[in-house]
């Protein structure tokens, strides 16, 4: 009988199989366009995202000894008007990254927060953190830092894939290092 690991990366794989066709499709627009999304807003739950979002990174992560540390504030009933589907994968992108570079026996914080009239996901991994260099340059498209992270090939395409996304839902995305050295990724989106 299959345990519930190997169910998860199942499902994992099942999943990823079925959103690669459209996946390939929009990088390729990405690639040569601006407007290369079709956003499809509704009004969407915020907490049944976040949590997709953590159990599809924990699916992602495996084995590896990563801890996914999750910090909700003010959640509960909080709709927003939203493409789900676009910001999910943008999401996902941001977290693969960050557990991408996250040795093993590290930690990924994960914040999602509701304001008055903002959503705010904060995503810090344990790794090296950007260099000066990838600060600057993170987000511009295909971007590939080969000092202080090193990349398995699809870590410039993801950031600008989210930058994208989030630009499509008037927010902001910022790129820093955290307090602790580890990278720091935060999504903006006026609600």
């Amino acid at each position: 009988p299959q345990n519930q690991e190997q169910s998860e990366y199942i499902r994992y794989i099942l999943d990823a199989g079925q959103k690669i066709d459209q996946y390939i499709d929009q990088l390729i627009h990405l690639s040569k366009t601006e407007e290369a999304l079709n956003i499809d807003y509704r009004e969407s739950a915020v907490k049944p995202l976040v949590e997709s979002v953590l159990n599809d990174t924990e699916a992602y992560i495996g084995n590896k000894s990563v801890d996914i540390v999750l910090k909700e504030q003010n959640l509960e009933d909080k709709k927003a008007l939203l493409d789900k589907q676009l910001l999910h994968r943008a999401l996902m992108n941001i977290m693969t990254n960050a557990a991408d570079h996250t040795p093993e026996g590290g930690r990924i914080d994960f914040e999602a927060v509701c304001t008055d009239d903002q959503l705010i996901f904060t995503i810090t991994d344990s790794g090296k953190g950007f260099s000066q260099e990838g600060l600057q340059k993170a987000a511009e498209l295909f971007y590939m830092e080969d000092k202080s992270r090193t990349s398995n090939g699809h870590y410039g395409m993801g950031l600008t894939f989210a930058l994208r996304v989030v630009k499509l839902h008037q927010g902001d995305l910022s790129i820093k290092n955290g307090e602790a050295g580890g990278g720091q990724v935060q999504v903006t989106i006026p609600l």
